[in-house]
């Protein structure tokens, strides 16, 4: 089976199987359904022996320790609910640590790899269930009575809406003191991944090529100068052809705050941070709920520019949400049909975001600021190619553009919450 193209209507929810003449179309309610048909599974590392696991772990090791504040040593005994493992590469370290581990994976296909893992490096023993389930379903099919000590949800939780959903699922099966690790899809921080999903849509119009042709022609370059475990074509299916990688489906972080806090859970860490590190108060006190959500809106307000380009730019001057949001609701419209004066509006409006690209306007890394402005020249130069649509031209830039390969934004926002115990 080939990776379908992607060809969205107005629900964003369509795609066109890769025979690109074909009228049928199919309809995904949910980014499972979309997995499930397609022939390679979204994240499988395709681990050979137990040094790409060691690596694999030592990855996982430091994001939890160093960015999520969570010692491997934590894990040890402990009783975890991973929702959405797919191929269970993540599980696997888990389980290194001495993790019980019950997954829910509602894509079947994924099964038979998860259980020869756990055979194959010797953790058998450390798989304690494996449903298939959704995450709707495993509430209703497994109930709450059971509570867990982590719960772990990385790369989907943020397509089911009503967020509350998951969000009151969630806190109902996590211990007091326990913790919720999960990643979701930052809506400033999305702008590169949908600008992505903009020049691979247009360049297959161009070109004739399939989805993964494309990419391996405009982003073979890209994607190479960055370790990954996975392959060019399950990227491109997980994110360039991904129906839920869109506008409707990104989020805010201050909704999530606000969303978890009343399903009872509080802010732990998170990777960017979005707690001011800088605050100074004395350590006896303890801040109010809605003095801790205060602040971290505040900080929120002057980080956008960091989520934009994925590089330390605390903007003294917060940039407007509303311009932000018609950036977004622009490149989004290019996804599903270019066209020459939606490119050129964008243009105008990331000229108008580089009024806050100013020197006395930010905090950080001069090399930082001085990336973003060569990244926010180089997409604007890149939309000029893509209206005058020559394929060779296109290839070219993005093959050869230090800005544009190293640029990604920073879409993937890595959030833990945990249940206060009830005397605290």
């Amino acid at each position: 089976m080939q990776i379908p193209t992607t060809c969205h209507s107005s629900d964003g929810l369509r795609i066109l199987p890769a025979n690109r003449h074909s009228e049928v179309m199919v309809s995904y309610k949910t980014v499972y359904e979309y997995y499930r048909d397609q022939s390679v599974l979204p994240t499988h590392g395709n681990f050979k022996s137990e040094d790409e696991l060691a690596a694999h772990e030592r990855h996982r090791r430091h994001l939890f320790l160093d960015k999520l504040q969570l010692p491997p040593r934590l894990f040890r005994e402990a009783d975890l609910l991973e929702f959405g493992p797919d191929s269970g590469e993540n599980a696997l370290a888990f389980a290194s640590w001495g993790a019980h581990c019950s997954l829910v994976e509602p894509n079947g296909q994924a099964h038979p790899c998860i259980r020869e893992y756990f055979d194959r490096y010797g953790l058998t023993s450390q798989l304690t269930a494996l449903h298939k389930l959704s995450v709707e379903e495993y509430g209703a099919a497994v109930g709450t009575a059971k509570q867990f000590d982590f719960l772990v949800a990385e790369g989907f939780v943020y397509t089911i809406k009503p967020s509350s959903v998951w969000m009151d699922l969630f806190s109902s099966l996590l211990r007091p003191e326990g913790f919720l690790v999960f990643y979701f899809l930052e809506t400033a921080g999305c702008f590169y991944e949908l600008f992505l999903m903009a020049v691979h849509a247009r360049m297959k119009r161009l070109t004739g090529l399939g989805p993964v042709e494309t990419s391996q022609l405009v982003f073979q370059t890209k994607w190479d100068s960055i370790p990954h475990i996975r392959t060019l074509e399950s990227w491109t299916m997980d994110v360039m052809e991904n129906p839920f990688i869109r506008l409707p489906y990104f989020n805010d972080t201050e909704d999530i705050c606000r969303g978890l806090n009343a399903a009872g859970l509080s802010l732990y860490s998170s990777w960017p941070a979005i707690k001011h590190n800088a605050d100074v108060y004395w350590h006896k006190t303890r801040l109010k709920p809605e003095d801790t959500r205060s602040r971290q809106e505040r900080f929120l307000e002057h980080s956008r520019l960091s989520f934009f380009f994925g590089k330390t730019l605390f903007s003294m001057e917060p940039v407007p949400r509303a311009l932000l949001g018609d950036i977004l609701a622009t490149t989004d419209r290019l996804v599903d049909a270019f066209n020459d004066s939606d490119s050129q509006a964008l243009q105008a409006m990331l000229e108008a975001l580089g009024a806050f690209l100013r020197p006395e306007n930010l905090y950080g890394d001069v090399a930082d600021q001085e990336a973003a402005r060569q990244a926010l020249a180089s997409t604007i130069q890149l939309l000029q190619l893509l209206e005058a649509g020559d394929p060779a031209t296109i290839t070219d830039f993005c093959a050869t553009d230090h800005a544009f390969i190293h640029t990604w934004g920073m879409p993937t926002h890595y959030m833990v919450f945990t249940k206060q115990a009830p005397s605290t």
